[in-house]
């Protein structure tokens, strides 16, 4: 499985802010963990902060971000399949 990482960039342009989107691929989610392995803890600005300012800084936090996204992709297929 190769994951893509999007990053944006900011163009200034006279009528304003242009942002440009760009896709790579990257590592897979195994050879991430494999390398996060022996990595020290986050420091407190070194963590994933969701759009609801819920902070994925611990095993547990990520883990239940996790289940939530499940839940919301098993929705999203059965209302597919339900139209």
């Amino acid at each position: 499985m190769v994951h893509l990482v999007v990053s944006r960039s900011v163009t200034r342009e006279p009528e304003g802010i242009l942002w440009a989107m760009a896709a790579q691929p990257v590592m897979t989610a195994e050879e991430w963990f494999e390398g996060m392995r022996h990595a020290a803890p986050p420091t407190r600005d070194d963590v994933t902060i969701l759009w609801d300012g819920r902070r994925l800084d611990s095993r547990e936090a990520v883990m239940e971000w996790l289940a939530e996204i499940e839940v919301k992709r098993a929705q999203e297929a059965a209302a597919t399949t339900d139209g």
